[in-house]
């Protein structure tokens, strides 16, 4: 087996899913068997999400280009890519009227969260009853910063 050969077999071989996952499994088990601090493992997923995020970006268009000679999508053992279209956006900043409706409606949210927050009775301008917002209580999340 010649170099070339041999470098296109072992970057073939990375796309095999087996070790990272492996690994994956092994970090829940050290956590959930008390051999590794939680936090340390959250930090450790944390960075492995950035760095696949990271890959994300940096093949991105290079599949997009690809794509584009599978009119059917491409299939294989890992899954199925399709080349598809994004989601149609539309924007209203620039319409006066659906600024001042926006705007309107952020007016009645904030006086909506006041009354909740301070439970007391309040009427706007035209003395109507402003009604709480229902407010629903969040769980504990955890934030992780890496350092660069």
């Amino acid at each position: 087996m010649n170099n070339i050969e041999q470098e296109q077999r072992q970057a073939l071989d990375t796309l095999n899913p087996t070790n990272i996952e492996q690994q994956l499994k092994d970090i829940e088990g050290a956590v959930l068997g008390g051999h590794i601090a939680a936090v340390d493992a959250a930090l450790a997923v944390k960075k492995f999400t950035a760095l696949l995020d990271n890959l994300k970006k940096a093949i991105n268009e290079s599949t997009i280009t690809e794509m584009r000679s599978w009119t059917t999508g491409y299939d294989s053992s890992h899954g199925k890519i399709e080349l598809r279209n994004s989601a149609t956006r539309y924007d209203f900043k620039h319409i006066a009227e659906w600024v001042s409706k926006r705007d309107e409606l952020k007016e009645i949210e904030e006086k909506s969260k006041l009354v909740a927050k301070t439970g007391a009775i309040m009427y706007d301008d035209e003395g109507v009853l402003i009604e709480a917002a229902k407010v629903s209580g969040g769980g504990e999340s955890i934030f992780i910063t890496l350092k660069k």
